[in-house]
């Protein structure tokens, strides 16, 4: 639970991290506060089939989200690689309250579901999310 905001993280988050992680079983998994702000809860998955076009049409426009991200990579010879990602998405559309409860939450959410490990990244539009950013 943030120390700062109160709000706690759902146990299917922890099992849905756990799943994108350890099992393969998701290319994503997309989180959002729940409807009185009292906690973060699963909101979309997507399989491990799943494009990056996916991962973009499941992030509203006017919505924060946070998103875990198995992004596999290639290293030529090394072969490939596959790497956790943790999205803060953050539209410019987004009223400040809901901007500030999902800034002040994200370092509680990314211990509750053990992402110490993941690359950050921040966006609100799709050029901040892109494989080359």
């Amino acid at each position: 639970m943030s120390c700062f905001t109160g709000i706690g993280t759902d146990d299917a988050c922890v099992r849905a991290a756990h799943e994108l992680n350890m099992g393969g079983k998701y290319r994503f998994v997309t989180f959002k506060l729940n409807d009185e702000c009292t906690r973060v809860e699963v909101d979309a998955t997507a399989a491990r089939s799943a494009t990056y076009d996916a991962l973009l049409a499941a992030l509203p426009a006017d919505e924060p989200r946070y998103a875990l991200v198995a992004f596999d990579y290639d290293l030529g010879a090394d072969g490939r690689r596959c790497k956790t990602v943790l999205v803060h998405w953050s539209p410019p559309a987004v009223r400040v309250r809901p901007r500030m409860l999902y800034a002040s939450t994200k370092a509680s959410f990314k211990r509750a579901v053990h992402a110490g490990s993941a690359i950050d990244v921040q966006g609100g539009n799709a050029d901040e999310l892109s494989a080359a950013a």
